[in-house]
């Protein structure tokens, strides 16, 4: 039985080993966080309910295997329309707007491509092929039904789509990979607090990179062939080339505008572009 949806965002399920009141069985769970006022808000909303999605009372007795749920209150973040660029079987790309989260998490719960557009297309099977970083702009693919999602998303693990990102940096890095010339870089990238390092050991995050334009900026063409965390933001970095508006490499900062956009995606019978920023965009 598919979890109740609301506004794009799945209910929480609640469950129970013994039978006991509905209010009973959210206060034992959730009456540490929210409160007993907490709870009783939660009933006369009609956030508790049943597997159809029907208000549940709270005096209702329920089963040990009886599903209960409680749909989150979720402020409406602002919202943020969602393009189409191109679209196919069993999925849609969108060009995803800087600052704008993949999937709900943390402070960013409806202000996600995931649930705008869900709500935008009024489709909760919506989810993400693969995921782009908040802070990155640009092409993403989003799977519109349940039934293609592991064929799709199989695409990504499998390596068989290939992605090409533009990045602008600060001068300063190393000048042979100035000359216009593809370059590749292997470097072995581990997962350290906020940020990603780069370590000794065995490369596990391969990229190759050209510099499009030198001058005061430096323009990017970015092929990563692995999907590490952060792999373009830190590799840039690490040849002393940090992407302009980088919060975290090579130090953490002031959030900036990121620098940093996916224009190109490829895979099997698909090749989608998003459209490149504008000096306007930045």
């Amino acid at each position: 039985m598919p979890v109740p949806m609301r506004g794009g965002l799945p209910a929480r399920p609640l469950p129970a080993d013994t039978a006991m009141g509905a209010r009973e069985r959210v206060a034992h769970l959730l009456g540490g966080v929210v409160g007993e006022a907490g709870v009783d808000r939660a009933f006369a909303a009609g956030w508790v309910v049943g597997d159809d999605d029907v208000a549940i009372e709270p005096s209702r007795i329920m089963g040990p295997d009886e599903p209960l749920y409680i749909h989150r209150p979720v402020p409406d973040e602002t919202h943020v329309p969602i393009e189409i660029i191109a679209e196919g079987e069993g999925w849609i790309a969108v060009n995803k707007p800087a600052g704008l989260a993949t999937m709900p998490r943390g402070a960013y719960v409806a202000r996600s491509v995931v649930v705008q557009a869900r709500r935008q297309f009024d489709n909760d099977d919506i989810v993400p092929a693969h995921r782009l970083d908040r802070l990155t702009s640009g092409v993403l693919l989003l799977v519109t039904e349940r039934a293609s999602r592991s064929r799709i998303q199989g695409w990504f693990q499998d390596g068989l789509v290939h992605r090409r990102y533009r990045a602008v940096s600060h001068p300063g890095g190393r000048e042979e990979l100035l000359d216009g010339a593809w370059h590749e870089v292997a470097l072995r990238l581990e997962k350290s607090g906020l940020q990603v390092e780069v370590v000794a050991g065995e490369p596990n995050a391969r990229t190759r990179l050209r510099a499009l334009s030198v001058g005061e900026e430096i323009e990017w063409d970015l092929a990563p062939l692995t999907g590490r965390t952060h792999q373009l933001r830190v590799t840039l970095a690490y040849l002393g080339f940090p992407i302009i508006g980088d919060p975290l490499y090579p130090g953490v900062r002031e959030s900036e505008e990121l620098r940093l956009h996916a224009y190109h995606l490829a895979g099997p019978g698909f090749e989608v572009q998003a459209p490149l920023p504008t000096s306007a965009d930045r």
